[in-house]
């Protein structure tokens, strides 16, 4: 029963959206903007005060403040972000503005001991200025820092190794997924695991596009893998043996040849969606460089092939988010919607997004081998007439579901209905079938008698 389970499509499907729900659980912790741009905040306030709460500052508006004195107020991580939308550095003056532990005080007393104004005033200057060095700085921490340490002083992993670790269940559950529905041979599978030991000479090989300058820049969290296990300084795209290719958008995908390989990647680079997608593991400024039909370069990877492949990821990101920061000096429209495209990029959404893209693909893959013979035998049209309907049928069951509330009967809707109108609240629920009354009928009659 258990190895029935385990060979069950569906069960290595369900592999797959768990290990997907992780990695999604894990990027959503990510801090947000505001949260890392207090870190920056922080860091240069304990310069001047070591001993600064970054929650306990504030700059307030002092009594003797005219009417056009219309500066950023409020704790001081608000009034950074603030500054950073309106494009420009704050103007203080003593006279309207103090620094205060506490919100909208101007009490002598509540004055805080170390910080003026006026050195504020600079610091947030210095700050808008090298911020996006200094925001690049604080998002290394993040991942690269340990958590902490365990109970025995050992520390704990960084959050760069777990979402590798998340990373690489991921990629084997859909491995699985592909061998078991015919996307690989089983042979295929077990090649790619003896292959990923450390202890061979690398098989994998990176993907690098050149540039309109002549260097080249590598494809983050893409490789090529080859089938026969040659580990050689480059793959140079001839007629060989079978090799496999992993992107982000696609998952894997076999080739049988080296230069099938290389001259499917041409092509997609030649058609405007299927270059995006494929470019998507450039930063923004690399993909701005690439020509119409650049050159492909595969060299060798030499260290763990997913650890570099999240470290691409990751030096992705930095990169595109320092070059939003550099750029937000539009209006304030526009500079809102670039913190929240940083927002986005923080949490590595594309990556959860490419995640359940490739499930998406699993699932038509299923669903395409569960089909009767005749109808994989009849014409492409027909089978995608089939499909059709078959995402019409989906959608009105899904429809139905949500109306009928799970019910399978009009009695089990009806239950759930009366559930609802008797019961107090969804904390405190009354069966309907344990209430019982009584009814009775009164019929008049023709005398008047009832």
């Amino acid at each position: 029963m258990d190895d029935q389970r385990i060979s069950n499509p569906q069960f290595k499907l369900a592999e797959v959206s768990e290990a997907i729900k992780q990695l999604s659980s894990q990027l959503a912790s990510a801090p947000s903007f505001k949260g890392l741009l207090q870190e920056c905040v922080l860091k240069e306030l304990q310069r001047l005060d070591p001993e600064v709460y970054v929650s306990r500052v504030f700059i307030n508006r002092r009594d003797s403040a005219s009417a056009s004195a219309n500066e950023p107020t409020g704790v001081l991580n608000y009034v950074v972000v603030e500054c950073l939308l309106r494009g420009r550095a704050p103007v203080y003056n003593a006279a309207e503005y103090g620094v205060y532990d506490w919100r909208d005080s101007t009490a002598e007393e509540d004055r805080h001991p170390v910080l003026d104004i006026v050195t504020v005033g600079k610091l947030i200057t210095e700050l808008l200025l090298n911020l996006p060095e200094k925001y690049a700085a604080v998002i290394d921490r993040y991942w690269s820092a340990s958590q902490g340490s365990d109970a025995t002083g050992r520390p704990l992993s960084t959050r760069k190794s777990i979402l590798r670790t998340l990373y690489v269940t991921l990629f084997w559950r859909e491995l699985a997924v592909m061998a078991a529905e015919g996307g690989l041979t089983p042979d295929d599978e077990k090649k790619v695991n003896e292959l990923a030991s450390p202890l061979l000479p690398s098989a994998f090989y990176g993907v690098s596009v050149q540039l309109h300058e002549g260097g080249f820049a590598a494809l983050a969290s893409t490789f090529v893998m080859r089938l026969d296990g040659q580990s050689l300084g480059a793959i140079i795209p001839t007629t060989d043996s079978a090799v496999i290719l992993y992107t982000p958008s696609r998952g894997v995908e076999k080739f049988v040849t080296s230069r099938a390989l290389h001259e499917a990647l041409k092509k997609r680079l030649s058609e405007p969606p299927h270059r995006a997608e494929l470019l998507k593991g450039l930063s923004s400024d690399d993909v701005d460089q690439v020509s119409n039909s650049p050159d492909i370069r595969y060299s060798r990877i030499d260290e763990d092939v997913f650890s570099a492949g999240i470290n691409a990821a990751l030096k992705k990101q930095m990169a595109n988010i320092v070059g939003q920061l550099r750029e937000m000096n539009g209006s304030r429209s526009d500079n809102e919607k670039t913190v929240q495209e940083i927002g986005s990029m923080l949490h590595l959404e594309e990556m959860t997004k490419d995640a359940k893209g490739r499930a998406a693909v699993f699932i038509k893959l299923i669903s395409r081998n569960a089909r009767p013979g005749w109808l994989k035998e009849s014409y492409e049209t027909n089978q995608e007439l089939y499909a059709s309907l078959e995402q019409r049928l989906l959608e009105s069951e899904v429809k139905l579901h949500e109306a009928t509330k799970g019910a399978s009967t009009f009695k089990n809707y009806v239950h759930g209905v009366v559930g609802d109108f008797i019961s107090p609240g969804t904390d405190e629920r009354i069966d309907p079938d344990t209430i019982f009354v009584t009814v009775r009928h009164t019929v008049k009659l023709a005398d008047g008698k009832k």
